[in-house]
């Protein structure tokens, strides 16, 4: 598939920059509403993340006490992933590197991880300060949520053949955030 987009000029991210990215978010949310029902699940990529971890030849860097802990970590996160239920349209990596400033304020870019699942899994990758534009957010789950980005974002890290050094560092950064987490204990 190949889509065009208007080119926009980056700029620098303003002082109110997680005021304006948590309602960006909000927006986002809002008009993909309606498509809910045409996207994947969340827990898709969560058992993807999970079969990555076990597969010895996607993640070959992987002791097999690491793959054991993968395991243990997903199976506290499949269950809280399906009990918040709440399905929306997510952006599902809602990072900075998805993030372009403009004049205008921010714009989500990279719509490869778009998928349905609780608001929280998009909440959890926001600065704390853009939560105000949530006030319906269940902390306690967003909270839980970061440890599973965590699980993703290193899965997805240590089965690149050839990673980056920026991709290495976020999957030293995420398996750490992992193994200190409330998934592995």
């Amino acid at each position: 598939m190949l889509t065009f987009w208007r080119y926009v000029t980056p700029g620098p991210r303003p002082g109110d920059g997680d005021r304006l990215l948590g309602n960006a978010l909000r927006r986002f949310h809002s008009a993909l509403g309606a498509i809910v029902g045409d996207l994947p699940e969340l827990t898709e990529k969560t058992d993807q993340a999970n079969a990555l971890f076990q597969d010895a030849v996607a993640t070959p860097g992987l002791a097999a006490a690491d793959r054991a802990l993968a395991a243990e970590a997903y199976s506290r996160l499949a269950p809280l992933v399906h009990s918040l239920g709440r399905a929306t349209a997510l952006h599902a990596e809602p990072h900075e590197d998805n993030i372009l400033w403009t004049q205008h304020g921010p714009l989500l870019i990279d719509f490869e991880a778009a998928c349905r699942g609780p608001t929280e899994w998009d909440l959890a990758y926001l600065p704390p300060g853009a939560l105000a534009c949530f006030p319906e957010r269940d902390d306690e789950a967003i909270a839980r949520l970061r440890a599973g980005v965590s699980f993703c974002v290193a899965a997805w890290c240590l089965a690149n053949p050839d990673p980056t050094p920026a991709v290495a560092e976020a999957a030293a950064v995420h398996w750490s955030a992992l193994r200190g987490s409330w998934l592995i204990r």
